[in-house]
């Protein structure tokens, strides 16, 4: 109905309306359907400054930048909302009308920069930096935002200002140079991080390599020295990065640092002799339970024609004091040592003596997923009736329920669990079981 009735009616909502939706939905529908109208025009304007809802704002200077561009008035409009709005949203919106819209006028950039200094709200300063440095790629660019990466009281400001002079000026000399001395500078772990990270991304050379040596070693945070041994480990595949990789892992005093030079020997360093012996000392002696996972994982994908890893796995698997490393010692032997029995033998120890649930239920999922057998299927009916945590019950129900469908004693476990089992989710999972396998089994529609 695009008539006059619809559009005072449209108009009356988008001012009178008390729902924050229905006067949204009204702008959208008048800035759709009556851009003719010059009416819409000036009630745009209006909720894009008096609406007492952000959203509708937000819409009204967006339509309005897209609609009526060649309107003087409209950019006035965005500069003044993008100035006074109470709201970061709506500033940041009629920002981005501007860079988008008036990007050839002089105002346009002279405003960014100074919302970028100025607005109260970080988001509102990043987002400006974030526009001029993808549409104002000149000089006078650049040293602004050397300058606002230095004094924003904002890491988030400083960061993306960093991230916008190694994306946008790589082949400035002073790029370089600037990135490599605030790398070491700045106040905050993440803008030093970013800085290094950039660094190894754009620039591969000594002395970007020597910069992320110093940062693994001696940054006081955690999250720095993370970044630059991943940095190091994806680009320096040499004798040095090694070295310096078997040093962070074992003396770093972060766990996720070690864990990180861990997982990065481990891929790119297969080659070395010295690696996997590292790796298992990592995977038994390591103080954090997350290190030693990681080397057990490591180990079981790329050591799989060591017979050397097959011990140290059971070894884990029986000795480990954490459960989540065994859990993975666990699955690494029942994906890569199917054939040994040895393997079926420990997984059946496992899913009945393991003092924690969680490794009981893994090993009775992995000897269902890979033995289907007469003594599996035994093991399977006791962890079922007998282990005492119903995730382990219910593992076992399952998978019996879906492994040994045509045995006869499945059905009758399943019904005697439906009804006996303390656990109401057990008794769901043995009755959903026989709901969808024995459908048409009389006994199981009695039950």
């Amino acid at each position: 109905w695009h008539d006059q009735a619809t559009a005072d009616l449209l108009r009356e909502r988008a001012t009178t309306d008390p729902h924050v939706n229905v006067r949204w939905a009204a702008v959208r529908a008048l800035a759709a359907g009556w851009r003719d109208d010059p009416a819409t025009a000036d009630l745009l304007r209006q909720r894009a400054t008096t609406d007492p809802h952000v959203n509708v704002r937000e819409t009204a200077v967006k339509t309005l930048a897209e609609g009526w561009r060649d309107d003087p008035a409209t950019a006035d409009l965005v500069r003044q909302c993008a100035i006074t709005d109470q709201d970061e949203i709506v500033r940041q919106e009629a920002l981005r009308a501007l860079a988008k819209g008036w990007r050839e006028d002089p105002a346009t950039a002279d405003l960014l920069r100074q919302r970028a200094t100025t607005d109260p709200h970080k988001d509102a300063r990043r987002a400006a930096v974030r526009m001029l440095a993808r549409d104002w790629r000149d000089p006078a660019t650049a040293s602004w935002l050397r300058e606002r990466a230095t004094t924003d009281p904002h890491k988030d400001v400083r960061r993306a200002a960093v991230q916008a002079l190694a994306e946008n000026w790589r082949d400035d000399p002073a790029t370089v140079f600037w990135l490599s001395e605030h790398a070491t500078s700045d106040q905050d772990e993440i803008v030093r991080g970013a800085a290094a990270e950039e660094l190894a991304e754009g620039w591969h050379d000594p002395a970007t390599a020597d910069l992320l040596r110093q940062h693994a070693t001696t940054d006081p945070h955690e999250n720095v020295r993370e970044a630059a041994v991943e940095a190091l480990a994806v680009g320096w595949h040499d004798q040095a990065t090694a070295d310096l990789l078997r040093e962070r892992a074992t003396t770093d005093p972060d766990e996720y640092v070690r864990q990180v030079a861990v997982q990065a020997l481990g891929l790119d360093w297969h080659y070395d002799p010295a690696t996997a012996g590292f790796l298992h000392q990592r995977a038994t002696t390591d103080q954090d339970e997350n290190v030693r996972r990681a080397a057990v994982q490591v180990l079981a994908g790329g050591w799989h024609y060591d017979p050397a890893t097959a011990d140290l796995l059971h070894q884990c698997a029986t000795t480990d004091q954490d459960e989540n490393v065994r859990r993975a010692a666990v699955q690494a032997l029942a994906r890569g040592w199917h054939y040994d029995p040895a393997t079926a033998d420990l997984l059946h120890q496992c899913a009945t003596t393991d003092p924690h649930w969680s490794m009981r239920a893994a090993a009775v999922q992995a000897l269902a997923e890979g033995w289907h057998d007469p003594a599996t299927a035994d093991l399977l009916h006791q962890c079922a009736t007998t282990d005492p945590h119903e995730n382990v019950r219910r593992a076992a129900v399952q998978a019996l329920a879906e492994g040994w469908r045509d045995d006869p004693p499945t059905a009758d476990l399943l019904r005697e669990r439906a009804t006996t089992d303390q656990d109401e989710n057990v008794r769901a999972a043995a009755a959903e079981a026989l709901a969808e396998g024995w459908r048409d089994d009389p006994p199981t529609a009695e039950h």
